[in-house]
Formats: structure tokens, sequence, C-alpha cells
């Protein structure tokens, strides 16, 4: 699985065979902790995507 963190709400992903993931807001996620924020063309947001492997190597990338 990969968290997915957008302005604070964050999103539990699972990941397919090849470790390919996708999130659709419009699909209504549940949010696993937090709050969603409502985005607009435009606006600035912060995007933390972590994961962890098999082996437990774990990595997170932010971006804005």
């Amino acid at each position: 699985n990969v968290l997915v963190t957008i302005s604070g709400a964050t999103y539990t992903v699972v990941t397919d065979s090849a470790g390919s993931w996708s999130l659709d807001l419009g699909a209504s996620p549940v949010v696993t902790s937090g709050t969603p924020v409502a985005l607009g063309d435009g606006g600035v947001y912060t995007i933390t995507a972590a994961g962890t492997d098999g082996a437990g190597n774990a990595a997170a990338e932010s971006a804005t």
C-alpha cells in the first residue's frame, strides 16, 4: 500500500502486482486521516506519497 497525503488528508492506496498505483479523487476515496480540502484549478497543494516495499525499505516523496 501507498499512503498519499494531499494538503493534510491521507488516503491509503493499494498497489497492483507491478507496484503501480493511482488515486482517483473523483471516485470519492475514503480518507484514512485528516480532512479533505476542496481542490480547485490554480490552487497550490502539497502532495506526499509514502510506502514500504516487501523488504522493509521505506520511501517518501513530496511536491507542491
